[in-house]
């Protein structure tokens, strides 16, 4: 190392007097060295590298941090050493996890609702489907997520769906109407639907 800011130095728990000077590996350890170590070699080749490490700081405290290494070149265009950029993205990583849970929760609650119900997006795809909705319309999820009406009705049906739809998203208005629908066997029912 040779030069260390005070963030880096709090997290390796170690005074900067203890960091400028040693080698990566006697600061950070074997364990974490291991992991790393193909990635500074990258740096080191002349290659810019980007990643995320989940690991502990120095003292054990579990973290989460974004990397880059960027290669120092001098005036004949070598490489030096290299410039390591840490953020520390724990709590942003913390969120994202605590975010999946509650997405797989409100699957899980959306899944036991015996109704058919379905989430579009502004291009009107589908980006949640509970069991009912797919025994409704008689398809796998996976052959519905991201998809649209048109790529299973009629282009008259979808086109009531998309203009029921388009209406919601305009007015934020919750609308409830009947509409034709016409399942997988080619029998057409009427259906009373709820858009919020």
């Amino acid at each position: 190392y040779r030069y260390a800011n005070r963030p880096f130095v709090d997290w390796v728990g170690r005074p900067a007097d203890e960091v400028v000077g040693r080698r990566v590996k006697e600061v950070i350890g074997e364990q974490l060295y291991s992991v790393v170590q193909h990635r500074i070699e990258a740096a080191l080749r002349g290659e810019a590298v980007s990643y995320e490490l989940d690991s502990g700081s120095a003292q054990g405290q579990p973290s989460c941090f974004h990397l880059r290494r960027l290669p120092e070149r001098g005036d004949d265009g070598a490489v030096h050493g290299y410039y390591a950029l840490i953020e520390d993205i724990t709590e942003r990583k913390a969120a994202e996890r605590h975010a999946e849970q509650m997405g797989s929760f409100m699957s899980s609650i959306i899944d036991a609702v015996p109704s058919p119900v379905f989430v579009k997006d502004e291009q009107h795809r589908w980006v949640v489907l509970n069991e009912a909705f797919c025994q409704f319309m008689g398809r796998e999820r996976a052959e519905l997520l991201g998809r649209s009406d048109y790529d299973f009705f009629s282009k008259a049906q979808a086109d009531v769906f998309w203009e029921k739809d388009a209406l919601v998203f305009a007015s934020g208005v919750t609308h409830e109407n009947e509409e034709a629908f016409t399942d997988s066997a080619g029998e057409t029912h009427t259906i009373a639907t709820k858009k919020s």
